[in-house]
């Protein structure tokens, strides 16, 4: 008798671990919140090509998932909010990045606004949007 319960105590242990970390892991899609990393003020000059990557996240209670396959867009404004580079990617299958490369040979040389953003996602899991700004300068 003894035998028989130590053996069922020893088979319940993993299926109640592999429960909790599936429960955990739906529980993180279910209540996510997006978030993308920041990016680093660049400096270039002018005719160079930058490649410029962007890191996008779903954040829940226990740990964070890249988020795969959704559409990320990269705009440059100048002084007057107008859009000198517009460009929309998806994330890759792997590690939730995106990325653009800018060629800036018409670009003036002074600073601009690069704005990186996530529109969210309205479907079954419903995202939330999120971006994130930083400087874009050229110089001569």
């Amino acid at each position: 008798m003894y035998n028989e319960q130590k053996k069922s105590i020893w088979i319940i242990i993993p299926v109640i671990l592999w429960t909790l970390i599936l429960v955990s892991n739906i529980s993180t899609v279910a209540a996510v919140n997006t978030e993308m990393d920041p990016i680093s003020p660049i400096t270039c000059k002018q005719g160079d090509v930058v490649g410029i990557t962007a890191q996008l996240w779903i954040k829940g209670e226990f740990w964070n998932n890249p988020l795969i396959g959704e559409e990320v867009t990269f705009c440059i404004y100048d002084g007057n909010l107008k859009i000198l580079f517009y460009e929309t990617t998806k994330t890759n299958w792997i590690n939730g990045k995106a990325g653009v490369e800018v060629n800036t040979k018409n670009f003036e040389p002074e600073n601009y606004i690069l704005s990186v953003y996530y529109f969210g996602n309205t479907g079954l899991l419903n995202f939330d949007p999120c971006g994130t700004d930083s400087k874009f300068s050229v110089t001569a």
